[in-house]
């Protein structure tokens, strides 16, 4: 049998777990809502409306837009192609690579 002093403490966890789901599910709701869309053009991950759903700002040579990981063409929009990539991560390149949506004009 728990104390009301242990009660009290598993109410507190409990809320606080409930919290931080709702915190982030509001935090990916306003990403998706004010983020941008497939090929919009980005500063980062965080400006792109798929960004922790897949979706992250592809940096070019001459440009920078939003984009999302993929398996094969198949994932991604029309005239888009699926290519290899190190993703970015706090703007150092990292040696994994994944494979990313690229606009078929930018290969």
């Amino acid at each position: 049998m728990r104390t009301p002093d242990q009660r009290t403490r598993l109410r507190l966890l409990v809320l606080a777990l409930i919290a931080t789901v709702v915190l982030a599910a509001a935090t990916v709701l306003v990403i998706r809502v004010t983020g941008h869309p497939l090929g919009a053009p980005c500063r980062d991950s965080y400006d792109c409306g798929e960004f922790l759903l897949g979706g992250e700002c592809l940096a070019l040579d001459r440009e920078s837009y939003c984009s999302r990981y993929c398996e094969d063409d198949a994932g991604c929009p029309p005239g888009w192609t699926c290519e290899s990539a190190h993703p970015t991560v706090l703007a150092v390149e990292t040696r994994y690579v994944d494979k990313i949506c690229v606009r078929g004009a930018d290969l």
